[in-house]
C-alpha cells in the first residue's frame, strides 16, 4: 500500500491541497472520527495509508508569527521546502493533532520532518478545532497584513507586525469591543456552581464560550488589529472548495459566502484569494522517502545516525534545544515516555513544561544513581546511555524507570504510583495555599497559591523534588514529610526573590541533599546559610535583612518632600553592604511576589481559574498600579500645575527617573481583577478604592486587603492622590518620607 506514494522512487511531488486533504483525513480518521476515502480533489489518499509523527517528534513549537509567514508564503506561489517521510509499521504513533501515542497497526508514513509546518497548514483545512487557534483573512483591499492568528489563549489575536501578544491595554479595548458588540457582557457570562450566580468570561475562555454557543451568530471575535472584512480562513477555504471542480467555480463559491454575511464581493480582494487557492490546488510540495533500513552500519549505529538525522534536520528549522533533544533521545528509545508525562500533568498539573519534567527525571535519576552527580546529563551521555545499555549505567536506567515507570503508564489511576508523580504531588501540597477554613485541605495560610506554584523557577523545583524523592524512596509517607511544609514554603520564597540564576545554587543544594540522612526535614536553614556565603562557599544568593533593617535606611525621617534619586534610595550612607542588592531587587522584581502576598485574594478571587491545567492562557488579573501613571508617570508639563511646593521638590519631581523608581515600584502594585482593572481605568486611588476615605467602617478593611493595604496606611494612600487633583509639601513629605515603607513591609 505505502508503494502507492512513491512508487519505487525517493522523491513525490503532490498537490499542496493534496497533500492538506491526506493530512487532514489522517488527523481524523486517528480521532475516530474521519475517513480515508478519495477527496474532493480526486486523489485517493486511501492508497497512502496514514500520515503520522513519529514518538521522537517534540510538540508544536511555532510562533505565531512563523504560521502567518508560512501562509503568507503560499499566498504568493512562494515554495515552502520539502518533507521527510519514513514509511512505518504498526507501533507507537501519535496522530497529527500532538495528541497521546498509540499503538496504531495501520501502515502508512511517518512525518519525520515537516511537523511544524504541517501542522501551520493543516489550520486552514480544520481551523480551531485543530488546537484552539484560528487563521484568519483580511480582504480589504491594500490591507497591510493579510494573515492574522488568534488562539485559545489569545482570542484577540497578537500584533502582526512581531507576532507578539497585543499589548495589555489593546487587549481591554479589544475586549471592550466585543462585549459592546455582544450587548454588554450578558453574552459572555460563564456561571458558576448552583447558587454562586454568574461571572465575566476569562479571556481564555471567549473561545470556547462562543464556539459552544446555540446562537449561530456568536461568532469568535476577529483579530483586534484587522478590518471589519475579515474572515476565517478555513471557512473561506471551505466554500471555495465547495464550487470545485464540479461547482460553477470557486470565485463564484466565495462571493457567495461574503454576501450571506453581509458584504459587497467587488469590495473584497476575493480575486487574489481565488488565485491564491488555485495554486494551493495547482502548486506541489516535494515528499522525500527516508528509508532507515539504507543506513550504512550495523543495528547500533542505525539507531544512532536516525536519531542524528533528526537532530540535523531539526537543526535547519528551528533548532532543537538541549531540553528537547533529550526529550527527542528518550521518546526514540521509549516512545510511551510521551504519554507518562501527559499523566503527570493528569495527575498532579502542568507545574513544568514536558520537556522539563523529563529533564528533572533525568537529573533525579543521575543524583539518586550517583552520589557524586548533582545535574542533568548531556546529551552525548544519556544518548549513549540509552543506546549502550552496559551494566556501569545500570542504576541510572533503574532509577529512571523508578522515577517514570513507562511499561506500567496506562491511564490517571496507574500514573499515580510513578515515584515522581508521587513526589510532585508532595511537594505542591506542602508549597500551596490553602486558607484556614479550607474543607477539604489542611490549613497552610502561608503557603503559594497556584500561579506562584507555576511561576517557581525548574532548578527549585528538582531541588525540592529530591527531597521528596528520598523520603518516599526511603519508605516514608506523605504525612511523614508533612512537619517540613513551613520550612519549605520560607526556602521557596527566598529562592524566588534572592537566588541568582546559574547551576550553583541547585547543584550545591543537591549535594547537601545527597548527604543529609534524615529525609523527613528539609534543611532550608543549612541551605540558606550555604548559598549566601555564610559557610565555606562564595554566596551564590542575596542575604536577607530583617525589616527593622530595610525601613531603617529605606524610609527618610524625618521626611522629606523630595523624590530620591536610586544611589539615595538604595545606597544611603552608612547601610549594610547587602541592603542595596536585597533592597533595590525588592523593589524592582517584586512583582513576582504580589501573589503570595495577595494569596488570600488571588486563591479566592478566580476559583474558576486553574494555571496548573494544561492551557497557555493570559491571567485573569492585572498588576496596577494603585496610583495610576498619569499621577507621576505623565509629561512633566502636565504635573508640573499640580505641584505646590519648594523649588528643590519640584526639581526633583521633574526627574523622569525619579518618578518611575517610586511609580514603578513593588510598594505602588497590586493584583486586581482584569474587568475591574478596566473599569477603573486611570481613576485616582481614592476613587478606586473610597475605603481608604473611611477604613474603619464595616467591610472597608477587607477591601483594603485585597489590595495589601494596611488600615493604618490609608491616611498615606490618601494623601498620594492630591487634594483636589494636587499636592502640596505636606503631602509630599507624607508619600515620599513614609510611602518607602509600603515597600519595606
Amino acid at each position: 500500500m505505502t508503494d502507492a506514494l512513491f512508487n519505487g522512487s525517493s522523491v513525490r511531488g503532490l498537490s499542496l491541497l493534496s497533500f492538506l486533504n491526506w493530512a487532514h483525513r489522517s488527523h481524523t480518521a486517528m480521532q475516530g472520527a474521519g475517513s480515508t476515502r478519495a477527496d474532493a480533489s480526486g486523489e485517493p489518499v486511501h492508497q497512502f495509508g496514514l500520515l503520522a509523527l513519529p514518538p521522537v517528534q517534540r510538540s508544536a513549537v511555532w510562533r505565531p508569527k512563523q504560521v502567518t509567514d508560512l501562509w503568507d508564503s503560499l499566498f504568493r506561489g512562494l515554495p515552502i521546502g520539502s518533507f521527510y517521510l519514513t514509511p512505518r509499521a504498526a507501533g507507537p504513533v501519535r496522530d497529527l493533532g500532538g495528541g497521546r501515542i498509540v499503538d496504531d497497526g495501520r501502515p502508512g508514513h511517518d512525518l519525520f520532518d515537516g511537523q511544524q509546518r504541517t501542522r501551520a497548514l493543516l489550520l486552514g483545512v480544520c481551523g480551531p478545532d485543530l488546537d484552539g487557534r484560528c487563521l484568519w483573512i483580511d480582504l480589504a483591499p491594500g490591507a497591510k497584513h493579510r494573515i492574522h492568528l488568534s488562539a485559545r489563549s489569545q482570542p484577540f489575536g497578537y500584533d502582526p507586525n512581531t507576532g507578539q501578544k497585543l499589548s495589555q491595554s489593546e487587549r481591554v479595548r479589544a475586549r471592550r469591543d466585543l462585549e459592546r458588540k455582544l450587548r454588554a457582557e450578558c453574552r459572555l457570562l460563564v456561571k458558576h456552581r448552583p447558587g454562586e450566580g454568574a461571572r465575566a468570561a476569562y479571556d481564555h475562555e471567549i473561545f470556547d464560550l462562543l464556539r459552544g454557543g446555540l446562537d449561530p451568530l456568536q461568532r469568535l471575535p476577529r483579530p483586534y488589529k484587522t478590518s471589519l472584512s475579515t474572515f476565517r480562513l478555513d471557512e473561506l477555504l471551505a466554500a471555495w472548495r465547495s464550487g470545485m471542480p464540479d461547482g460553477p467555480s470557486g470565485l463564484l463559491a466565495l462571493e457567495r459566502y461574503v454576501t450571506e454575511r453581509g458584504f459587497e464581493p467587488m469590495n473584497l480582494a476575493l480575486s487574489e484569494l481565488d488565485a491564491a487557492f488555485a495554486w494551493l490546488r495547482r502548486g506541489e510540495v516535494a515528499l522525500l522517502r527516508v528509508d532507515p533500513n539504507a543506513f550504512i552500519g550495523e543495528e547500533k549505529r542505525i539507531r544512532e545516525s536516525h536519531l542524528m538525522l533528526f537532530d540535523r534536520v531539526g537543526a535547519g528549522g528551528t533548532p532543537l534545544s538541549d531540553d528537547e533533544r533529550l526529550y527527542s533521545i528518550f521518546k526514540h528509545h521509549d516512545p510511551r515516555v510521551h504519554n507518562a508525562v501527559l499523566e503527570i500533568h493528569a495527575a498532579v498539573g502542568r507545574v513544568m513544561a514536558p520537556t522539563k519534567i523529563v529533564v528533572t527525571a533525568l537529573r533525579l535519576a543521575n543524583a539518586l544513581s550517583n552520589d557524586r552527580a548533582t545535574g542533568v546529563p548531556d546529551v552525548a551521555t544519556f544518548a549513549r546511555i540509552m543506546g549502550d545499555r552496559v551494566s556501569e549505567t545500570e542504576s541510572f536506567r533503574e532509577s529512571l524507570a523508578e522515577l517514570i515507570p513507562t511499561d506500567v503508564i496506562n491511564g490517571p489511576n496507574t500514573a499515580g504510583a510513578a515515584l515522581l508523580t508521587r513526589a510532585f504531588a508532595v511537594v505542591r501540597n506542602l508549597l500551596e495555599y490553602a486558607p484556614a477554613s479550607c474543607p477539604t485541605r489542611c490549613p497552610n495560610p502561608n503557603g503559594l497559591p497556584r500561579v506562584g506554584l507555576v511561576e517557581l523557577p525548574s532548578d527549585l523545583w528538582q531541588v525540592l523534588l529530591f527531597w521528596a524523592v528520598q523520603g518516599l524512596r526511603g519508605g516514608r509517607q506523605p504525612a511523614d514529610l508533612a512537619p517540613a511544609q513551613d520550612e519549605l514554603v520560607r526556602f521557596a520564597l527566598f529562592w524566588q526573590l534572592c537566588v541568582t540564576s546559574g547551576d550553583r545554587p541547585s547543584n550545591r543544594a543537591f549535594r547537601v541533599l545527597q548527604e543529609d540522612k534524615d529525609p523527613t526535614r528539609f534543611p532550608g536553614a543549612h541551605l540558606y546559610r550555604l548559598l549566601t556565603g555564610a559557610l565555606e562557599h562564595e554566596g551564590c544568593a542575596l542575604p536577607l535583612a530583617d525589616a527593622d533593617t530595610v525601613r531603617r535606611h529605606l524610609v527618610v525621617d524625618p521626611p522629606s518632600p523630595v523624590w530620591r534619586s536610586w544611589k539615595e534610595r538604595f545606597a544611603p550612607e552608612g547601610a549594610p553592604t547587602a541592603y542595596m542588592d536585597l533592597a533595590s531587587t525588592w523593589w524592582r522584581a517584586g512583582n513576582r511576589m504580589l501573589p503570595w502576598l495577595q494569596r488570600p485574594y488571588v486563591a479566592g478571587a478566580f476559583p474558576h481559574y486553574d494555571p496548573l491545567s494544561d492551557r497557555d492562557e493570559d491571567l485573569p488579573y492585572d498588576v496596577d498600579h494603585l496610583c495610576p501613571k498619569a499621577d507621576w508617570g505623565a509629561n512633566w508639563l502636565g504635573l508640573n500645575g499640580r505641584v505646590v511646593c519648594d523649588q528643590a521638590a519640584r526639581d526633583a519631581m521633574s526627574d523622569r527617573s525619579r518618578r518611575w523608581l517610586l511609580g514603578d515600584s513593588i510598594g505602588n502594585k497590586r493584583i486586581i481583577d482584569a474587568s475591574q482593572n478596566r473599569s477603573d481605568g486611570d481613576q485616582p486611588l481614592v476613587k478606586k478604592l473610597p475605603a481608604l476615605a473611611s477604613p474603619s467602617a464595616d467591610g472597608q478593611q477587607a477591601q483594603l486587603e485585597i489590595s495589601a493595604i494596611e488600615t493604618g496606611d490609608a491616611a498615606l494612600w490618601l494623601a498620594s492622590s492630591g487634594s483636589g487633583g494636587s499636592w502640596d509639601e505636606a503631602e509630599l513629605c507624607r508619600i515620599l518620607g513614609d510611602g518607602g515603607g509600603q515597600a519595606a513591609r
